[in-house]
């Protein structure tokens, strides 16, 4: 993972591409050589990772999961590994599912303050990918005092709620006032991001829907 000071000035190298592999395992994630054009191959739909710290409940967590697929969105959660020792049997189950689908990633740090590492990791992957960030764990700075590549990171960090029956509700409270719903989920003319992240098949979201739905069914029976 990356210090703040080492994010201060960022350019996209063939690191972040490693980086962007690993963190998007599922899926498949190419150079964007046509930046500030729309997308060559028509795929305009904005990967979303969801930050896990903002669930208690892992079935809503892979509830939210599975309505970022149902809308076509390639999705992640990202957890810090220390997480997995606190993990009662309910949460361990999901998280194994969620591993084996290779749709949750584990972050790891060798510095104490954990959270801010976390932080600049999700930033990074905004960048990097276009990537919409779900998180209500953010401590989001001042877009004055930030890099001119964090100030859109910044802008792709949204809070939310979730809803038994609606599922993810964007807040429109915590949203900056310059991004619409079509600016946060789909890739509009000028924002794509160095790399792009696309579904590696043209079946996988109803797969990885159908595999979700075990648990989530096994979840549901024994409430």
């Amino acid at each position: 993972m990356y210090s703040s000071k080492e994010l201060e000035d960022l350019t996209a190298s063939d690191s972040h591409l490693e980086l962007a592999v690993r963190s998007f395992p599922a899926y498949s994630v190419a150079i964007n050589e046509r930046r500030r054009t729309p997308l060559v191959d028509g795929w305009k739909r904005r990967p979303i990772v969801v930050d896990g710290r903002s669930f208690q409940n892992p079935i809503h967590l892979i509830i939210c999961l599975r309505q970022l697929l149902k809308a076509s969105h390639c999705a992640i959660a990202v957890i810090h590994e220390s997480a997995l020792s606190l993990c009662d049997e309910q949460w361990a189950n999901i998280l194994d599912c969620l591993i084996k689908e290779n749709l949750l990633v584990l972050t790891s740090s060798d510095e104490s303050d954990v959270a801010t590492q976390l932080d600049n990791y999700l930033l990074l992957l905004a960048y990097l990918s276009g990537a919409v960030i779900l998180s209500n764990f953010f401590h989001v700075e001042p877009l004055s005092c930030a890099k001119e590549w964090r100030q859109l990171a910044l802008l792709q960090i949204v809070p939310f709620t979730f809803d038994e029956d609606a599922g993810i509700v964007v807040d429109p409270i915590g949203r900056q006032r310059c991004t619409s719903d079509e600016w946060l989920f789909s890739f509009t003319n000028v924002e794509n991001a160095p790399f792009t992240v696309r579904p590696s098949s043209e079946g996988q979201f109803d797969s990885l829907i159908s595999k979700l739905d075990v648990p989530i069914c096994q979840a549901i029976a024994n409430e």
